[in-house]
């Protein structure tokens, strides 16, 4: 539709005064220009001026298309009350439908011009027009001129015809009374109306000058020459009709719309003849209404007009807002409309669209008409937002909107909601490719042969040979790998691809060879083998793998459904635009109405009268579609009318995959439970068909009717909890959600019959018992639903996390032992009952369960007590901290046939008794073996309290067996320690003083324990506990014992002498000595100077061998002459010196000579006696000996000096240490 067509549409409006109830204002406005515009005092000072000039004709009023340039007429006219003002509109011109040559159109405009202007008056106010209009019909006048016309024809036949009138009258004459009358008022009632009718024919039909007033004006006059404008072939006419009318204002509106500027230079030609015809004595003005940029040259508008009136534009697209809010009630504390549900956020982000006073007074009107029509009367729950954009759309874009009332593709709304189907379609099948790639993964995953790493290398490697050899390494650059080292597990293959490799391979067939390889990962591929990527799923996991698959899977089915939902809106927020068509997108209005949801997908509402029983066009299709079987409506399909739709629908038809649709789901779970349709759709839906299980994943997924779709599958399907679990998109996180429904839901038989499918069997139990937080996941499921499951099911836990437990549950499972004993499920229990213990559990686990008491717990660990022992007090590494009377009732219950692990216990916990009669005190004499065995492993084992009393009653008990004597070895510290707190009997002294005790136990038996001198035959005793005995003087000197020791012990009668040295020196004339007793005796410390005079006396000179000479020679003191005598014979030469020096005392001056005379050549110098000095070459011996002889006066002094000494041979000197003896008196 034109502009102008638009325009033509509008003026039809009416002004209806439809007040609201309760509201004063009224709703509906006028299209039509105000004749009240505010601020418009200048404007008519403008006018008034411009009017009163007699040089000002042509006045123009300028302003765009809207800006009010009629309301400013209007008003002007009305507030100066002028009478002789004539309006010309050329608004209801169409455009379209007129001729397209310039020339034409000016004709046409001309001719438009002269039937307004004649039609503006009555045709008595210009009689001698030649042009008549038809006017309104007389019935008097004509009836007056039918009765004249009755009479001139009586008169005129009288006279023609006299004889037949008078024949006539004669007859009527004749008649008698009443008859004549009536006769005669009939004769003339005959021919009165025969003048009546032909006065209105003629006076209708009589020739005139003619004018249509069509769209298209035309007028006829005669046969003037076609070439003359009409303004100059009626130029007569037209001075005529000023001479004869007041008006001397013409304003012509709406002449700039065609765009031609000859028509104005027609109409001030015809202006300034106006003005300067004679006959009109006052000004003739014409005012123009036209648009600012009609003349677009430079000085052309000043060249057509006189005076130029701008118009400020009343209306823009900045400022539609603050008249949108006047218009539509606003609230501006609440910044809302007080009658319609339109916000100020709204108005705000719609008004820049409307920039036309027009256009926002029609949006405006039929809003209201569509909301009281649509809303208000039949009730329905439409938003006015969304309706008042619908009526901006309409009025902005009214082709546009007529085609989607239409309902014809080629509406631009259809357009964009086909552009959301092609944009979730393409969308859908991308993320149906990404589905098919995880599907491939899982699939290869569960076809994996290897499950380690280095597997997959060795295929890897062989695969790159082609099969056909072995890889022996491979260098990158200056790294060179070998085949062991490909195969470690922190070897990563990774670090090979895109590289240049050179590999050094073994072949079956021709030995050891070189291949260059520029990409491994390509090479392999290229062979066959996808190991790189199996590489990485099995160093991944191949179970994690699975699971994100799944995953991935049930992500991309979760975006395909969503997708199916989003609406246009959403779509547009999280993907832009681009899915939309250019026609679309070109459109801003539309584009910002789909971006911000005031058009959606209901759009249909809003437009259309609703009838309770009709389905639209696109639902019928629906129904077409299933009755057909075509598979070309998704799930989100929209269905409005669901009812209808069902009852159009056979029963039979809901098994079909075509009739999966939430809105009709919905309205049989919810409208029609226990109907066939129901339960054919519920077949659909268990035939374990992929569309059926997607459509129960996307329904389940938007959360309605959950509970009945759940108790139907579950009773009509055993296998839906199966389905569930083979399904790749479900993750284990969604299959939580499943079994929470199922729960919830489905009545127990049902849920135990999904436990036992068919090859299936335990399929819920053993996901119960795979998933420890499976009843933390099942947080929205009622606990009593929970406990049923549990019960029917017979579920005995592994592992279950409990701390978010529901208390019912937890006590339920824990109260009927629903769990196995372990560490985990023990901890559980722990846990709940006593927090602070939990931890406790790792070092103490027997002895929390006893602390806390929990009855059930105690109850049913003792029932399973063997395997209790087994797998927690043992089978726990860090349980070894039970408390003693724990590790005791254990022991107990053990008893008697737990040795084994009784024994077990007692190794792995760290508990010592103090008393070891506490230990196994309850057991029978049955048990005596068992006792014996876990006493003697206590004492083995050091686990009681190391004490004379626990030792004394051991030996009470099994007497001073070996175990007994090992304990009191390992502990002979101790039990020295705690000896003289107790008094220790003699039968265990004389046990442990015969046992085989070691050297330091024994050492440590007989100083800290024994304290006792030995009375017995040492006979009795090894040399080792001899040696104590005499070192810690529990031997007391005896002849007997000296002379048993030559037999027994002989080496031990030095240290028997030195211990007892007195006694020892004492008893010398009466005991007998070795030369090596003497020797050793010499030697030793124990011995003063005089104690070893008296052991030496023991032994003559002539029995001296050269050790007992050698000890001599060592001996600082002086000995007896004879024996030095015996060593200086005994001893070598070279050991003489130190004789000479230590013993030197024993000779007089006199007798050194000899000695000097036996020693080196140097030593002879002091043969001499008369010499006055003595020269040595310095050293540590010479200076001792020199300061002895100095002593023994042999010389007067001693002199330490450095000489010069020449060598011959080198001719050089050099200073040499020497000592000087000098003698002052030589003889």
């Amino acid at each position: 539709m034109s502009v102008t067509g638009k325009i033509k549409r509008k003026t039809h409006v009416k002004n209806v005064a439809a007040a609201q109830p309760g509201q004063g204002d009224v709703l509906y406005r006028a299209l039509t220009p105000t004749s009240d515009i505010q601020n418009g005092q200048e404007y008519m000072a403008a006018l008034d001026w411009a009017l009163e000039q007699d040089d000002i004709r042509n006045i123009a009023i300028s302003g765009p298309y809207g800006s009010g340039k009629s309301s400013v007429i209007n008003t002007y006219i009305k507030t100066r009350k002028r009478q002789n003002v004539l309006p010309i509109s050329l608004a209801a011109f169409n455009l379209e439908d007129m001729h397209t040559s310039g020339e034409n159109i000016d004709d046409d405009l001309e001719t438009g011009i002269l039937k307004q202007l004649f039609y503006h008056v009555r045709a008595d106010k210009i009689p001698k027009s030649r042009y008549r209009k038809i006017q309104p019909e007389k019935w008097v006048a004509n009836a007056l001129f039918a009765a004249l016309g009755e009479l001139f024809l009586l008169i005129l036949l009288y006279f023609a015809l006299p004889n037949q009138m008078q024949t006539f009258t004669a007859s009527i004459s004749n008649l008698s009374g009443v008859f004549r009358i009536v006769a005669i008022i009939i004769v003339l009632a005959i021919i009165w109306v025969a003048c009546f009718a032909a006065v209105r024919w003629f006076r209708k039909n009589g020739s005139v000058q003619e004018i249509k007033i069509l769209d298209k004006a035309t007028l006829k006059n005669g046969d003037k020459d076609d070439n003359e404008s009409v303004f100059n072939k009626n130029l007569d006419e037209i001075i005529y009709f000023f001479e004869e009318t007041d008006y001397r204002v013409v304003v012509i509106e709406d002449l700039d719309r065609f765009e031609s500027t000859n028509i104005f230079v027609a109409l001030r030609e015809l202006n300034n003849l106006l003005n300067h015809y004679e006959g009109i004595s006052e000004k003739v003005t014409f005012i123009y209404a036209i648009k600012d940029d009609m003349f677009q040259k430079e000085g052309e508008r000043t060249k057509f007009f006189d005076f130029i009136v701008p118009i400020v534009p009343y209306i823009s697209s900045s400022n539609s807002g603050e008249i949108l809010r006047d218009r539509l009630h606003f609230d501006d504390q609440k910044n809302e409309s007080s009658l319609y549900e339109i916000s100020g956020q709204y108005i705000s982000l719609i008004s820049p669209y409307i920039s036309d006073m027009r256009d926002l007074e029609c949006i405006c009107n039929e809003f209201i008409v569509f909301k009281n029509t649509l809303k208000g009367n039949q009730h329905l729950d439409l938003n006015d937002q969304r309706m008042f954009s619908l009526s901006v759309f309409k009025n902005l874009f009214p082709k546009d909107f007529a085609q989607l009332e239409d309902e014809t593709d080629d509406s631009i709304v259809r357009c964009a909601f086909n552009d959301r189907k092609r944009f979730i379609a393409e969308k859908e099948d991308r993320l149906k490719e990404k589905r098919e790639e995880q599907e491939e993964i899982i699939r290869k995953v569960e076809q994996e042969v290897f499950s380690d790493s280095r597997d997959i290398k060795v295929a890897l490697l062989m695969c790159l040979m082609d099969y056909n050899g072995w890889v022996r390494n491979i260098t990158e650059g200056n790294n060179n790998y070998s085949y062991a080292d490909l195969l470690k597990d922190d070897f990563d293959f990774d670090t090979l691809k895109k590289k240049q490799l050179s590999v050094h391979y073994a072949s079956y067939l021709s030995g050891t060879s070189y291949q260059n390889i520029s990409d491994i990962e390509a090479q392999v591929i290229k062979k066959g083998g996808d190991y790189f990527d199996r590489l990485d799923r099995v160093k991944k996991g191949l179970d994690v793998c699975r699971e994100d698959a799944k995953k991935e899977i049930e992500e991309y089915e979760r975006t395909m459904n969503e997708l199916r939902t989003y609406s246009i809106q959403k779509i547009i927020s999280e993907f832009g635009t681009e899915f939309l068509s250019e026609e679309v997108k070109e459109n801003d209005l539309l584009v910002f109405l789909l971006r911000n949801g005031f058009i959606d997908e209901n759009y249909a509402n809003y437009i259309n009268y609703f009838h309770p029983n009709s389905i639209s066009k696109d639902e019928m299709n629906f129904i077409l579609a299933v009755r057909n079987h075509r598979s070309e409506m998704d799930y989100t399909y929209p269905l409005k009318s669901v009812s209808q739709i069902y009852d159009r629908l056979q029963d039979y038809e809901f098994q079909q995959k075509e009739a999966l649709n939430y809105n009709l789901t919905d309205y049989v779970l919810e409208k029609r439970r226990g109907s066939s349709a129901e339960g054919y759709l519920i077949s659909q839906l268990t035939n374990h068909s992929v569309s059926s299980m997607s459509f129960i994943k996307s329904y389940i997924e938007r959360g309605r009717n959950i509970e009945r779709l759940i108790q139907l599958l579950c009773h009509g399907n055993d296998h839906f909890w199966v389905d569930v679990c083979k399904d790749t998109g479900i993750s284990l996180e969604t299959r939580f959600v499943y079994l929470g429904l199922i729960l919830s839901y489905a009545s127990t038989d049902d849920i135990v019959a999904q436990d036992k499918a068919e090859s299936n069997e335990d399929a819920l139990t053993d996901f119960f018992l795979s998933n420890p937080d499976v009843l933390e996941k099942m947080e929205g499921v009622p606990a009593e639903k929970q406990i049923q499951a549990i019960d029917a099911l017979g579920l005995i836990f592994t592992d279950l996390e409990t701390q978010n437990l529901n208390e019912t549950i937890r006590q339920h499972i824990f109260d009927n032992s629903y769990y196995e004993i372990n560490e985990a499920m023990l901890h559980r229990v722990v846990e709940w009952k006593n927090p602070e213990l939990a931890e406790k559990l790792k070092s103490e686990n027997y002895s929390i369960i006893r602390t806390i008491a929990y009855q059930p717990l105690t109850d049913y660990v003792h029932q399973e007590f063997d395997q209790y022992v087994s797998d927690i007090v043992l089978g726990i590494p860090s349980n070894t901290e039970e408390d003693i009377e724990s590790v005791e009732d254990i022991l107990e219950r053990l008893s008697p046939d737990g040795i084994e692990q009784a024994l077990s216990v007692i190794e792995k916990e760290k508990v010592v008794w103090n008393d070891i009669n506490d230990c196994c005190k309850s057991g029978s004499e049955d048990d005596e073996n068992y006792k014996q065995s876990i006493w003697t492993y206590l004492l083995v084992n050091e686990r009681i309290l190391c004490s004379w009393e626990n030792v004394e009653t051991y030996f009470g008990e099994y007497s001073g067996d070996d175990t007994w004597v090992a304990y009191v070895s390992n502990n002979i510290d101790a039990l020295v320690n705690g000896a003289g707190k107790v008094e220790i009997s003699a039968e265990v002294k004389e046990q442990l003083l015969f046992a085989d005790l070691s050297d330091s136990v024994f050492r440590k038996f007989i100083s800290g324990i024994y304290k006792e001198h030995y009375n017995d035959t040492l006979s009795k005793l090894n040399p080792m506990k001899i040696q104590v005995l005499i070192e810690e003087h529990a031997l007391p000197f005896r002849k007997e014992y000296w002379d048993e020791l030559s037999t027994v012990a002989a080496d031990l009668r030095v240290l028997y002498a030195e211990v007892n040295n007195q006694d020892f020196v004492q008893s010398l004339d009466e005991i007998d000595l070795t030369v090596d007793e003497v020797n050793n005796m010499l030697e030793s410390d124990m011995f003063d100077s005089d104690q070893k005079d008296s052991i030496l006396k023991k032994l003559v000179p002539a029995e001296m061998t050269i050790e007992t000479a050698r000890i001599l020679r060592l001996l600082t003191r002086p000995v007896p002459k004879e024996y030095i005598d015996r060593a200086w014979r005994l001893l070598p030469d070279d050991e003489k010196y130190q004789l000479f020096l230590n013993q030197m005392e024993v000779y007089a001056n006199s007798e050194l000579p000899v000695l000097f005379g036996q020693l080196s050549p140097e030593y002879q110098q002091f043969v001499e006696r008369t010499r006055h000095k003595y020269t040595l070459g310095y050293s540590d011996y010479n200076k001792a000996l020199l300061d002895k002889l100095k002593t023994h006066d042999y010389i007067t002094s001693v002199e330490d000096t450095y000489i010069e000494k020449s060598d011959k041979l080198t001719f050089s000197s050099k200073k040499e240490h020497v000592l000087t003896g000098y003698v002052k008196n030589a003889r």
